[in-house]
């Protein structure tokens, strides 16, 4: 039989096929032992840093550079309250704060720490009007600088927004990035789903004091469930020979 019609055989071609993705298969099988070990060697919140403020939980990071800052005006970047804030500064090549800091700007960062049952009663109030308050009156202090600049992200965003209207007189500029801002509308599910006919948060947060994290990674799995269950470790499976792409995968899920 030539090779002409070897390749136009369907059996031939299918064995051929069959044969290459069982022998990739076992070549990513191979792989899952190491996988464990490439997760615990990854690196997140790779910019030099000092912390440089301190109450309670809260940390406040200042990234050091060689020289001096090219704008006097700090630039405080305050992040959500759940998930951890290095999402912002995950990798070399890859950090808002790497950025930021190779551009001249004297940056901080507000690390909200860990919760505990310690802080169940804690308000937003406490967050704003508090803790964030107490911040801005170290860094002007700090800095001998009338206002800052902030920069939210996600639900600090929402935080920041509040912040910046209760306290103009702290705040230079307001830049927020995927900040939740009209929570009146229903365009997307989680607004569906915390309608008060659907979701008692009283109760809620009278059963569980902090909300806990399965619950809400739960419900961010399934905003998107085909994509976050199945698309997503079809996508790893497939890729798990390919170094730059493990690494990055690696980065990101570790910090979820």
């Amino acid at each position: 039989m030539n090779s002409t019609s070897t390749s136009s055989n369907p059996w031939v071609r299918w064995q051929q096929v069959f044969t290459d993705e069982m022998m990739a298969a076992m070549g990513r099988v191979a792989l899952v032992p190491t996988l464990w070990e490439r997760a615990r060697r990854v690196r997140k919140g790779v910019t030099p840093a000092e912390t440089v403020y301190e109450e309670d939980r809260l940390r406040l990071r200042h990234y050091v550079t060689d020289g001096k800052p090219r704008y006097r005006t700090p630039l405080v970047l305050i992040y959500a309250l759940v998930n951890r804030p290095y999402i912002l500064d995950l990798k070399k090549g890859r950090s808002v704060v790497e950025q930021f800091v190779a551009h001249g700007f004297d940056t901080y960062l507000v690390d909200w720490g860990v919760p505990t049952s310690a802080d169940r009663h804690l308000t937003l109030d406490d967050y704003i009007n508090g803790y964030m308050v107490n911040i801005l009156d170290y860094l002007r202090e700090r800095t001998g600088v009338g206002r800052c600049n902030i920069l939210g992200y996600c639900m600090g965003g929402t935080m920041s927004a509040m912040f910046t209207a209760l306290h103009q007189d702290r705040v230079k500029n307001l830049m927020l990035l995927a900040a939740p801002i009209d929570f009146a509308t229903n365009d997307s599910l989680l607004n569906l789903w915390s309608r008060p006919e659907y979701f008692d948060v009283d109760k809620f947060v009278d059963a569980f004091g902090n909300c806990p994290p399965e619950f809400l990674q739960a419900s961010f799995l399934l905003l998107k469930p085909v994509g976050n269950l199945l698309e997503k470790p079809i996508n790893f499976y497939e890729n798990m020979h390919n170094e730059k792409f493990v690494e990055d995968f690696m980065t990101t899920e570790t910090w979820l």
